[in-house]
């Protein structure tokens, strides 16, 4: 009798299921009596659902667990109803929903969790799943889905239009050829630390971008991902190929952001586009622009300190601001122009833009304007202001510093290892294709002053004509904000510069005089000068650069002794019955 009523009570259990779900009559029907194993006889009265149901009604009911020892597919028209909880065991298993209908109040906590149903899905229980893979699913239920570790959009739209879907912390999203989106009642929640990367041939952001726990972000793809709003990132952005196109849309880097240094990816940037660097320590990788694509409107370096830095790996353009702030910008080998419509704020020692290769600093100088370069080495702040007198033609002016002098401008051996002067050279350049007239004003700090250089006697010295001119009216430098300056006007040609006083020896001396008939030797001089010329010098008169006689001497043996003048440069009048001449010599 116990068994018959037993089979009876099962009977009006699956009648009544069927009638409620709309089953076909001739669909067989596995109702879970107790809880177990999915693959084990006993779970299910004694026959167990075949491996693969295709139209199949697959029952577990309140108060029972179901786990899975391995993958499970329902596909065609099959069904599956969990008012109480599927599981899996011990084992990774998957359950894969490829066609039929999910129907339920309970509870599926799965492993892996793979979904290719546009329509079907009506359980409003709960999902959790370490990993869940769309092929163009539909919710419309009221789900609530979290996934603890990977959420794969492998094609289609993944919608969620009621319910709710979270990311679990630490744990991220795949795009391999699918889309997430949030509509009507639906909510996507991305409020835990979570990452995102794109691996698919092309794609537009969306949704996933958009939480405020977004950690770390990848690009590998053969073409471009696409932003489609302003985004900010507080992790590891990983450009391994293909292009980030910023598409008018703002880029943070924001705290505890980097920028990994592997990879071949590149930014693809705009007129529109803002890109902020505000990251909490320096980044490891470069800032690479696409060709084509190396132009954004603002530049804003907001570091954590003024130690930290971001580099550019290409060249750039900005149509807007250079915004610095704190933190340094390294050029590298890179250029970095700022347009006409552009401007370049802030600048300190604080924050700076660091000449560190061949790249410059460049900014479009009209006539009557002027330009500050807020420019460095890495470890000193060494601006410098070119003003654009009138008549003198638009163009870009570049400015590249180095933390030396090199005898013959740009090679030779280090002068400022051993001579009193700033170390530093301004390489300045422009593309001005008439003519220029600049003033040029050049800064420095107490540290960059070496081998007892005296600011209160000193000059611009330009390269030109093979050798570093020597200005004859030397002033002293002016201070402010503890910072020293020097200007020098009426400039009509661009080369190194450097800053020097009355001590720094010249590697070539320039002679006041036409004549190649007589020459001085040796020069620079030690002790003694000696005077060869093809007629009789009666006597020479040595002036020093402000003017000032300091010697005079009948000469004898064609030389006179210098021992007893300060190192310095120094004019000679060489006087004779047919000799009236002057020329330079430096006393060292």
């Amino acid at each position: 009798m116990k068994t018959l009523l037993s089979l009876l009570k099962k009977t009006v259990i699956i009648c009544v299921c069927c009638s409620l779900a709309g089953f076909t009559s001739n669909a067989t029907v596995f109702t879970a009596l107790l809880s177990g194993d999915f693959n084990a006889a006993a779970t299910w009265g004694g026959i167990v659902p075949p491996a693969l149901v295709t139209a199949d009604i697959v029952i577990i009911p309140p108060g029972i667990t179901v786990t899975l020892t391995s993958a499970q597919s329902f596909t065609a028209t099959s069904s599956l109803l969990i008012n109480g909880t599927l599981a899996s065991g011990t084992y990774a298993s998957s359950l894969s929903l490829t066609g039929g209908t999910l129907s339920g109040t309970g509870a599926i906590q799965l492993d892996s969790l793979v979904l290719n149903m546009a329509s079907g899905i009506s359980f409003t229980g709960s999902v959790v799943a370490q990993n869940l893979i769309s092929m163009g699913a539909g919710i419309t239920s009221a789900t609530n889905v979290t996934v603890n570790n990977s959420l794969t959009l492998a094609s289609g739209v993944l919608n969620i239009a009621a319910g709710s879907l979270t990311m679990g912390s630490g744990s991220s999203v795949m795009l391999t050829g699918g889309t997430l989106t949030a509509s009507g009642v639906g909510t996507v929640n991305l409020t835990n630390p979570y990452s995102v990367s794109y691996l698919t041939s092309s794609a537009v952001t969306g949704i996933e971008l958009s939480g405020t726990g977004l950690d770390s972000v990848t690009v590998n793809v053969p073409g471009t991902v696409t932003l489609s709003g302003n985004t900010t990132l507080h992790g590891l952005l990983s450009l391994t190929s293909g292009s980030l196109m910023l598409n008018g849309y703002n880029l943070t880097l924001g705290s505890g952001a980097d920028l990994s240094a592997t990879g071949l990816g590149t930014f693809s940037g705009t007129l529109a586009s803002d890109l902020t660097i505000a990251a909490t320590s320096s980044l490891s990788g470069s800032l690479r622009f696409v060709s084509g694509g190396n132009v954004i409107n603002n530049l804003t370096v907001d570091m954590a300190s003024a130690s930290d830095s971001a580099s550019l790996g290409s060249g750039l353009t900005l149509n807007g601001t250079l915004n610095l702030m704190s933190g340094k910008l390294m050029l590298s080998a890179n250029n970095l122009l700022i347009n006409t419509s552009g401007a370049l704020t802030g600048g300190s020692a604080a924050s700076y833009v660091v000449t560190n290769g061949a790249g410059s600093l460049m900014m479009n100088l009209a006539a009557g304007a002027s330009d500050t370069f807020n420019v460095g080495t890495g470890l000193n702040f060494a601006p410098m202001v070119v003003a654009a007198g009138s008549g003198s033609s638009s163009g870009n002016v570049g400015i590249n510093l180095a933390g030396l002098v090199y005898s013959d401008g740009t090679t030779g051996s280090v002068i400022s290892a051993t001579n009193s002067m700033v170390s530093a050279t301004w390489f300045v350049s422009s593309d001005a294709t008439g003519a220029i007239n600049y003033n040029m004003t050049a800064m420095w700090n107490a540290g960059m002053e070496v081998n007892g250089f005296d600011r209160t006697e000193a000059y611009i010295s330009h390269f030109t004509g093979g050798a570093w001119d020597v200005q004859p009216l030397m002033a002293s430098a002016s201070v402010g904000a503890s910072m020293y300056s020097m200007t020098r006007t009426g400039i009509t040609s661009l080369s190194p510069f450097r800053v020097a006083d009355k001590y720094s020896v010249p590697t070539v001396v320039p002679e006041l005089s036409l004549s190649s008939d007589i020459t001085i030797y040796p020069n620079p001089a030690i002790g003694v000068i000696n005077f060869s010329s093809p007629e009789k010098i009666d006597a020479v008169e040595i002036y020093n650069l402000t003017g000032s006689l300091v010697k005079s001497s009948d000469l004898a043996n064609n030389s006179v002794s210098v021992i007893d003048l300060p190192s310095g440069m120094y004019v000679v009048h060489i006087i004779g019955a047919d000799i009236n001449t002057m020329k330079k010599f430096f006393r060292q």
